[in-house]
């Protein structure tokens, strides 16, 4: 990393940290177990709909943001393929993946409260 002439921090050419996969490790092991957990309770159609439906919106949106220049990107931090100026690990890491973590965890909590034994209360 350096500094250009207004002091903005620039990235080296090439410049790549190697480490992201440990950082998402923890956040991939608990997906795998919550989407595992619930896989026979969610409804695929309902979820797929929902994620094609707020893909289009976001990858409107940021395109939108991109274009005007209010959303970059560095060059050095992305995988490099471009879906409509928009990197490809965006709309998976940051659309998909939270929407159906989101359903999933709500499915488990509500079986977790559903199979908890309810306390009688004691009549005298």
């Amino acid at each position: 990393m350096r500094r250009d002439v207004r002091g903005i921090i620039q990235y080296a050419r090439g410049a790549r940290w190697p480490a992201w996969f440990l950082l998402a490790l923890p956040f991939i092991l608990v997906c795998v177990y919550v989407l595992h957990a619930v896989r026979k309770e969610i409804n695929w159609r309902a979820a797929a709909a929902m994620v094609v439906v707020s893909e289009i919106m976001l990858m409107i949106v940021e395109h939108i943001s991109v274009g005007r220049g209010h959303w970059v990107y560095n060059e050095n931090r992305i995988l490099g393929l471009k879906i409509w100026d928009v990197p490809v690990e965006e709309p998976l890491i940051y659309y998909w993946l939270p929407q159906l973590f989101v359903v999933a965890t709500m499915l488990l909590i509500y079986r977790r409260l559903r199979k908890k034994p309810r306390r009688r209360k004691a009549t005298q």
